[in-house]
């Protein structure tokens, strides 16, 4: 699944749950492409801002996505998207809050 990074372009991977997903907005008000709109606007060089949070999605899996997809993507930065309430608690507490 891997894009091809076209030259000179800075590459962000998010990584995340469904708040990096963007579960209940359209696809151009997650933080990512919020992100990206702005870098684009500000930065000289051309930016690109991959969203690859998924819904249910977990902090270990995160490690996961990075080594088995995302790392064929080469960013330059990784983003990861965590939500202090649950996150941080473990795999468990996602069922409890």
């Amino acid at each position: 699944m891997a894009r091809e990074k076209p030259a000179g372009t800075l590459r962000l991977l998010g990584l995340g749950d469904s708040f990096t997903f963007g579960v209940g907005v359209k696809s151009s008000a997650t933080y990512p492409a919020l992100l990206e709109d702005q870098l684009l606007a500000s930065e000289p060089q051309p930016v690109e801002v991959i969203n690859a949070g998924v819904s249910g999605r977990w902090v270990d899996e995160y490690y996961l996505d990075l080594k088995h997809r995302g790392i064929a993507l080469e960013p330059e930065i990784v983003l990861v998207g965590i939500y202090m309430r649950n996150d941080l608690d473990g795999p468990d507490a996602r069922d409890h809050t």
